[in-house]
């Protein structure tokens, strides 16, 4: 009776092992191969955009460097020297994005208008990460670029961009052009029609002040897009400083008085 009971429970246990061992083989076939890091993207460094395109015209051909990156590659440098601290990445491993790779991705991204999928595949670098670096280079050269380049001017400047006017637009007493612009984006979750515009698209709307030169002198970004121009220039920043005359602007040299052409709406 023990020799029958022990040889059952034996045979129990190598059926149960079996069983096991087949669930275990199905279970392999059946799920799905999970890479470390993708066949596409191990090959970032040789065949990506940066290495294949903008390394390349950097070095060979400049006027294909500005066509692709929209800048020149000595501004692409000096921009590069700005922000490489702030986005450098310790290299924790091999793959590591370098600086130059962070950027020339972001700068593609904003000059191009391709959608971040795009971008995913020239440069060989994942979506998702795609979207956390453009993100923080944007706010790294945000960081470095505002103080330098969206600077209020002095009197001596405005002066300054009023001669610029006149001389190249035949324009006296003009110390800068005012227009908006409808940036077009996807709807924001739980926003309703906040940033729906008469044009039917979500938008937010770039406010800005131009020199004679097409440079801008100050923006106001991020007012919602079913605001009308007025509205967007009475609630910005930039408007009520105006209103208010905040704004160091020179006195006119004439009766008249110094002029910022823009819409009607103004």
């Amino acid at each position: 009776m023990n020799r029958n009971y022990e040889y059952e429970k034996a045979l129990w246990r190598r059926k149960m092992i079996i069983i096991c061992a087949m669930r275990l083989q199905l279970a392999k076939r059946n799920s799905k191969k999970r890479w470390y890091v993708r066949p596409i993207f191990q090959e970032r460094r040789n065949l990506g955009h940066h290495t294949l395109l903008v390394e390349e015209y950097k070095l060979n051909n400049s006027a294909k460097f500005y066509n692709f990156m929209r800048m020149s590659s000595s501004n692409f440098e000096d921009l590069l020297s700005m922000v490489g601290l702030l986005v450098y990445r310790i290299p924790t491993r091999p793959d590591v994005l370098s600086p130059g790779e962070i950027l020339s991705a972001t700068i593609r991204y904003l000059a191009s208008g391709d959608s971040m999928s795009s971008i995913m595949y020239a440069f060989r670098i994942g979506e998702s990460t795609v979207s956390i670096i453009v993100r923080e280079c944007c706010l790294a050269i945000w960081k470095v670029l505002k103080i330098k380049v969206l600077f209020t001017p002095s009197t001596q400047g405005w002066i300054q961009i009023a001669n610029e006017f006149h001389n190249n637009w035949n324009m006296p007493n003009c110390i800068g052009a005012m227009d908006g612009k409808h940036v077009v984006h996807q709807a924001f979750a739980n926003t309703g029609s906040v940033y729906y515009n008469y044009k039917g698209s979500h938008s937010i709307v770039l406010l800005a002040v131009c020199d004679a030169d097409y440079n801008y002198l100050l923006v106001d970004i991020g007012a919602p897009g079913r605001n009308s121009d007025g509205g967007v220039f009475r609630q910005s920043t930039l408007g009520k400083k105006i209103i208010n005359n905040d704004i160091k602007f020179p006195n006119p040299p004439t009766s008249v008085r110094q002029i910022k052409p823009g819409s009607q709406m103004y």
